[in-house]
């Protein structure tokens, strides 16, 4: 009955194949899901919902095993593509330069307001300079 009302229902990112967000997932699936199944084919059905994209046609393609081989045949294959320490490694420079390369939304926005500034600043310049008396010397 306890087991029952520990289910899994919320607090577990989906994952979609991200090396740097692996070790993450896997931890919390480990304390929220495995800790609270009783069966492999619970566990399979967690690892289904709990996985998106790319990690979950890996889930999918071990799905038709038995469940309790295929669960440790996912665990075994996604262990090998996202938690080998140098994939994680690129992983993260990757995103590092990635993120680098762009700037934050915020410095994105203050840009954008600054120049629709400067834009209504000219305008209402040369709004002003045609409708002001012209002066005579």
């Amino acid at each position: 009955m306890v087991r029952q009302l520990n289910r899994p229902v919320s607090g577990i990112n989906k994952f979609s194949g991200d090396p740097v967000e692996y070790q993450q997932f896997k931890r919390q699936f480990r304390t929220r899901a495995l800790n609270n199944s009783d069966s492999f084919d619970e566990k399979m059905t967690f690892l289904k919902q709990f996985n998106a994209g790319e990690s979950n046609s890996i889930v999918s393609m071990y799905s038709p095993l038995e469940s309790e081989n295929g669960f440790k045949a996912v665990f075994s294959q996604l262990d090998k593509q996202h938690g080998d320490i140098d994939i994680i490694v690129n992983a993260f420079i990757t995103k590092s330069r990635l993120s680098a390369a762009k700037p934050p939304r915020q410095q994105i926005d203050y840009l954008e307001k600054t120049q629709r500034r400067h834009y209504c600043n000219n305008l209402f310049i040369t709004a002003s300079l045609r409708t002001a008396p012209k002066m005579v010397l």
